[in-house]
């Protein structure tokens, strides 16, 4: 009888424990591993954890253009205060020059010899002034022409142009100067090469602002210098920014241009890429037209990486840590700023920033598969502690009956049932039933 008992009562619990007990509670903390992520997650966001890698990438953005920007204002200025230096010192030794012949600025025109003992006494001048200038040429251009009835005189005009060939590393003594445009004679005279490209005069019509610097009569000479913007170098492979400052005479008027060059080449050495987390860092100097980037006429630093190219326009889309600059094809992330200078339309120039969003998005992915691996392993744990638990508690279940497992439990309700006494465990009895009553 006190077996049957006890096998009534096994029995009974074997339908309310087992492996329905284990389910509910291997469901029931699972239950509560998936709240308590759900909520850490939430005050995760809440807090920012999720936007804190573009929040760094902004600050990093931000330190690099605040140094770009300081370094490409310190150069232009400096080269806009040495040139106009230049065009008064040029303008006295021209005056000087013309003293000394008897002639007037005028009478140079289809004068080739009084032309080039010109530009052979400005040559040191100029020389000078390339040598101790942040910059890779320096130009003098006369508004004068040897020949007045060659095809082109119109915009054929007499000057020196000298310039740096093969540049090597930025700050060099032993830079190899060469004559780019000039006469002849003053090549010979100073004893300096020929460019491979050479002419004896300039093309004005690949300037822009010359005709409107000639036009110019007002004004501090301080306000009257513009940059043209990256322009194509004639006769050569080159792309070149030139600074052009007005050449005066004792009433004002324009007698020519005079200035520096910055040449793609030495844009690159002078602002290489910054190597980061996110990618390579563009130093770019660019016309600004409202909100798009005209990379077409900018001069781009080293693109380290980043395969970014002087060509198209870029439109940029303001945003909280960083903006974005994009064509349509491709896209990058950054920041810009004006450093107080124009182009020859008018259109400020700004110090610019760029990053291939690659980066940026590549740390991103990362950051949320690190979330999202942490976030499978606890409930992996959660899972393995509520197995473990309910596993714990069958035991004590099957201890208590005094079997060693379910199995073991249900073999001995297997046998009543095949002896037909299954109904007698099952069903209480009427003398246990009126027990419990009284």
């Amino acid at each position: 009888m006190l077996r049957l008992r006890e096998m009534r009562s096994a029995l009974e619990k074997a339908k309310t424990q087992g492996v329905s007990m284990q389910r509910r509670l291997v469901l029931y903390w699972f239950s509560m591993a998936l709240a308590i992520l759900a909520a850490v997650l939430l005050v995760v966001s809440l807090t920012g954890v999720f936007s804190n890698t573009a929040q760094k990438f902004g600050q990093s953005l931000t330190i690099q253009k605040h140094n770009t920007t300081s370094a490409l204002a310190g150069q232009m200025d400096q080269l806009t205060a040495q040139s106009i230096a230049l065009s008064e010192e040029l303008t006295r030794e021209l005056d000087k020059q013309l003293a000394a012949g008897g002639r007037t600025f005028s009478a140079l025109n289809d004068d080739p010899g009084a032309i080039a003992a010109v530009e052979t006494a400005l040559y040191p001048t100029l020389n000078t002034y390339l040598k101790s200038s942040a910059c890779s040429g320096a130009v003098f251009c006369l508004d004068a022409t040897a020949n007045t009835a060659l095809p082109g005189a119109a915009t054929s005009r007499a000057g020196l142009y000298l310039r740096y060939s093969a540049l090597r590393a930025i700050g060099a003594t032993d830079q190899h100067v060469t004559c780019f445009r000039g006469t002849a004679e003053t090549a010979r005279s100073a004893q300096v090469q020929m460019h491979n490209r050479w002419n004896p005069e300039l093309n004005v019509q690949a300037v822009p602002g010359y005709t409107q610097l000639l036009r110019a009569s007002d004004g501090r000479l301080a306000e009257r210098c513009l940059w043209t913007g990256r322009i194509a170098l004639p006769d050569t492979w080159e792309s070149v920014t030139l600074l052009c400052v007005p050449l005066l005479d004792s009433a004002g008027n324009v007698r020519g241009i005079c200035g520096a060059e910055l040449s793609d080449l030495y844009f690159c050495l002078t602002y290489p890429a910054v190597d980061s987390a996110y990618g390579s860092m563009v130093t770019v100097l660019a016309p600004i037209d409202g909100d798009r980037l005209l990379l077409g006429q900018a001069m781009i630093g080293s693109p380290g990486g980043s395969y970014l190219t002087a060509d198209g326009t870029l439109t940029c889309k303001t945003g909280r840590y960083y903006n974005t600059y994009s064509d349509g094809s491709r896209t990058y992330l950054g920041l810009h700023e004006p450093i107080g200078a124009t182009d020859a339309a008018g259109r400020k120039l700004a110090a610019v920033v760029l990053v291939p969003d690659a980066g940026l998005r590549t740390l991103e992915a990362r950051s949320r598969m690190v979330w999202i691996a942490g976030s499978l392993v606890f409930l992996a744990a959660r899972a393995y502690i509520s197995v473990a638990t309910a596993k714990k508690h069958n035991t004590n279940i099957n201890r208590k009956l005094g079997v060693t497992s379910r199995e073991e439990l249900m073999l001995y309700i297997d046998l009543f049932r095949r002896c037909g006494r299954l109904d007698e465990i099952a069903a209480p009895r009427a003398e246990d039933t009126a027990r419990c009553t009284t």
